[in-house]
């Protein structure tokens, strides 16, 4: 069914695509221009290959609240993720600032896809409100103890870091 322009928001991620060494030094990673709608296909950098290919994905909706806006960026981040050779994602949500129950659906989309790849998600950068949310819906566990849907870090590099360590046998 067509959706009605009047109701139709664009929704715009910025797609960052970098091996793990060029997030841990100073080179800037390659970040592709920011889309509105649609997929976008992203170049592979002309690097060598790396123990942990990841796509960072930068949210710069403010708020995730709609059945239209859940299904948009479900599409999105989906067909950036599988046109990637990414195994793992960072999901930065520095601008979301409001998430309802609608907003789940695509980041719980998007970790079953990873997951598939024998990947993780890692969600960053939450506001206060929207951590609560993840939290008191037991999606997060900023403890880090408990088994939960999603990964949380506090900010990018922390992010970063807990995808590309090493593995630690125990």
């Amino acid at each position: 069914m067509p959706i009605d322009s009047r109701k139709r928001r664009k929704l715009t991620v910025t797609i960052c695509v970098a091996p793990a060494h060029a997030l841990n030094s100073s080179a800037s990673p390659l970040i592709a221009p920011p889309m509105v709608g649609g997929s976008q296909t992203v170049s592979a950098p002309q690097t060598p290959m790396v123990d942990c290919p990841v796509i960072i994905l930068r949210l710069r909706a403010t708020q995730l609240n709609s059945e239209t806006t859940s299904e948009t960026l479900r599409d999105q981040l989906l067909a950036l993720y599988l046109q990637s050779a990414a195994v793992n994602a960072i999901l930065d949500l520095r601008a979301v600032t409001y998430l309802s129950s609608a907003g789940f659906r695509p980041l719980l989309s998007l970790n079953r896809q990873i997951r598939e790849r024998g990947g993780r998600l890692v969600l960053c950068n939450l506001h206060p409100d929207v951590e609560e949310v993840f939290t008191v819906t037991r999606l997060v566990d900023p403890t880090g103890k408990e088994r939960t849907a999603f990964l949380m870090q506090p900010n990018l590099a922390a992010a970063v870091d807990h995808l590309c360590a090493p593995a630690v046998s125990q």
